[in-house]
């Protein structure tokens, strides 16, 4: 049986892993997994080479993916996805799509033509309506906050100074939220409700007075830490300086629940594939362990 795998949209730790674990999963069982080359672009121009478990153990300690991403606006299309579902048929027998919201939707839409397709949720935005976890959030929430406890170092040794952190997390605040909750910053600022510059200003003071300094968190969809810090800066009478994370945290190294998450969910992909399984995406649901899903329910941009 021949088996494709393509990574899509923006990069999340923990690729790497879902691709060792699906290649070890093929080759225990005496089969093939082709690499697909720069995610659906690849898959519409023919991108394709076997990949062994060794070539991508060497890579499961980074982040990013070996086979490399893109967004490609004719997935978005109808023609896209016919041209899709012929070159996976035309490649083999299935198809595991790593990616976030919007790949897995145009793989949605792969597998409503009668093609056999697999979803593996990468992603850190929180955009995703189920699973509890999706590959790359811990590495990123871990990463976003060792930066903040960095910061904290610098605030303590000379107090009085006011932090504004911007994270990654596109549009939802799901991401700053939850590494200002591990930091311990009680102050963040979301588009999931009205900012006002003067309330919170008020709220950072406080918190300066109570703390000796004040770090708050921005999630990027509200707007630059430059723009909102300069803002805020009117409203407090001081300096506000911000630490722009960005798209670093995509590059943070892959946790050990990361790592484990890829491989375990790189290898349950293709032991369905193998099992001749319905198309589904694998979901890991905390408590409950992976659990295979339909892909209803994943519908939105491209990501």
């Amino acid at each position: 049986m021949r088996i494709g795998v393509l990574t899509s949209g923006g990069d999340s730790p923990g690729m790497n892993a879902a691709l060792l674990g699906a290649c070890r999963a093929a080759e225990s069982r005496g089969h093939v997994l082709l690499g697909i080359a720069r995610g659906y672009q690849g898959l519409l121009g023919g991108e394709l080479r076997p990949l062994s478990s060794p070539e991508v153990l060497v890579r499961l300690s980074e982040s990013g993916t070996l086979l490399g991403t893109s967004r490609e606006p004719r997935m978005r299309s109808e023609e896209g996805i016919d041209a899709a579902a012929a070159a996976v048929r035309s490649l083999g027998d299935a198809l595991l799509v790593v990616g976030g919201k919007g790949s897995l939707t145009a793989a949605a839409r792969i597998a409503a033509q009668g093609v056999s397709v697999f979803g593996i949720p990468g992603t850190i935005d929180g955009d995703m309506n189920y699973p509890t976890a999706t590959l790359g959030m811990d590495s990123a929430v871990n990463y976003g906050a060792r930066i903040i406890d960095d910061l904290r170092v610098s605030a303590l040794a000379m107090p009085g100074r006011y932090f504004l952190v911007e994270t990654l997390g596109g549009d939802t605040g799901h991401l700053a939220r939850a590494t200002a909750r591990v930091a311990g910053c009680e102050l963040v600022i979301t588009q999931d409700e009205p900012f006002d510059a003067a309330a919170f200003a008020r709220r950072m003071r406080a918190a300066l007075e109570r703390d000796r300094f004040c770090i708050a968190v921005l999630a990027e969809g509200v707007g630059f830490a430059t723009h909102i810090g300069a803002e805020l800066e009117r409203q407090l009478g001081a300096r506000v300086r911000p630490t722009i994370i960005g798209h670093s945290m995509r590059a943070a190294p892959p946790s050990a629940f990361d790592r484990r998450l890829g491989l375990e969910m790189g290898e349950q992909a293709v032991k369905l594939a193998l099992e001749g399984a319905p198309s589904c995406m694998i979901g890991y649901d905390l408590g409950a362990g992976l659990r295979s899903h339909g892909f209803a329910g994943t519908l939105g941009e491209q990501d």
